[in-house]
């Protein structure tokens, strides 16, 4: 009869119940014990991770997320971060993870509630390379984005070449001029990541495109103090690959090493050098910066992610995925208050 009242004989039958309904709701949950064991995950997470329902209640949180501890476990109160969630297959995708303790905890096995959701850019990174309308349609956005800012800076620089003298306003326009350039940048790298374009080989001197680099960043090594050392074959070394692409890469590489170097100064050192046995080239980018611990170096390659308080977190993300299309790979290796090393090793063939 409608209306009347639903009865359970008892516990099971509501915790039978209370299982199929969070199983259907299309957002992740996850129930995790008083050792932080997750004792039940829905169809969302399953999906999610790819994981079985079997294999994700052998785990413990921090295996699915790593970033699980940032959470104040201790309070009793409801709180969401930016988070990671890691796949069966080792990738890691970006999410918001909300954390409910449960603080009748010491009557039951249950610690708390977990409830996740995963980012248009973490969507967007999973399956945009398998989805190319979604990769087209962010850089479609992006080509629209930048579009009115190049007339809005062809209309602040002509309002610039109009004033006179030392008209204080001038400062002004320089400012959002440079804010513009700033938003371009960003827009071109969002664009790279999410159209990324089709190799273009040729036969490239590494030593060409390293000493096309270094030009670019000479007036800010100058102002910072930073020495160039260069550890370079008297033979050119050539292989095939996309001239500007590696560019890119270097340009990426060779920025990160500068601004870790840009308050006290310090060497940058660039080594190139060829293994005929693994028939490789390695191009070696190190800097006596500030370094990185383990945390950090653990996510550099990851998209959007960053310690800088300017910038998107994508140069990285960019390179990795140059490099990797050329057959090749980067290494890194960092020290806290020693300095950082990056490698792209790439074959010779």
């Amino acid at each position: 009869m409608v209306g009347s009242p639903f009865y359970l004989k008892n516990s099971a039958d509501l915790l039978h119940i209370l299982r199929f309904v969070l199983k259907e709701i299309e957002e992740g949950i996850l129930l995790v014990d008083n050792f932080y064991n997750i004792i039940f995950a829905n169809d969302f997470i399953k999906e999610l991770s790819g994981y079985s329902f079997d294999e994700l209640e052998s785990l413990s949180i921090t295996s699915l997320l790593p970033d699980f501890k940032r959470f104040p476990l201790s309070s009793s109160t409801y709180s969401t971060k930016e988070s990671l969630l890691k796949k069966q297959d080792g990738k890691t995708i970006s999410i918001s993870c909300s954390y409910i303790p449960y603080n009748n905890n010491r009557e039951t096995n249950l610690r708390g509630l977990i409830f996740i959701k995963e980012n248009i850019l973490g969507y967007m990174l999973n399956n945009g390379k398998g989805n190319s309308s979604l990769g087209e349609a962010f850089a479609s956005m992006a080509h629209e984005i930048r579009n009115p800012l190049a007339g809005m800076k062809t209309t602040a620089q002509a309002l610039l070449q109009e004033m006179e003298g030392d008209e204080p306003k001038k400062e002004y326009i320089s400012r959002i001029i440079g804010e513009i350039d700033r938003l371009t940048e960003l827009l071109r790298n969002f664009f790279s990541f999410a159209k990324p374009h089709k190799l273009n080989l040729t036969s490239v001197n590494i030593v060409k495109v390293i000493d096309d680099t270094l030009p670019l960043f000479k007036q800010k090594m100058d102002k910072s103090g930073i020495s160039l050392k260069k550890i370079f074959p008297e033979k050119p070394i050539i292989i095939k690959a996309d001239f500007n692409k590696l560019k890119q890469v270097f340009i990426n590489l060779i920025s990160n090493a500068v601004s870790a170097m840009e308050a006290k100064g310090g060497i940058l050192t660039i080594e190139l050098s060829k293994d005929e046995a693994n028939k490789e080239v390695l191009i070696s980018i190190q800097d006596t910066g500030y370094g990185m611990p383990s945390k950090i170096l653990k996510k550099i390659f990851d998209p959007f992610f960053t310690t800088k308080a300017r910038g998107i977190g994508l140069g990285l993300s960019i390179s990795y995925n140059i490099v990797k299309e050329h057959g090749g790979k980067i290494l890194v290796y960092s020290k806290p208050n020693v300095g950082s090393s990056f490698s792209v090793v790439l074959p010779l063939n």
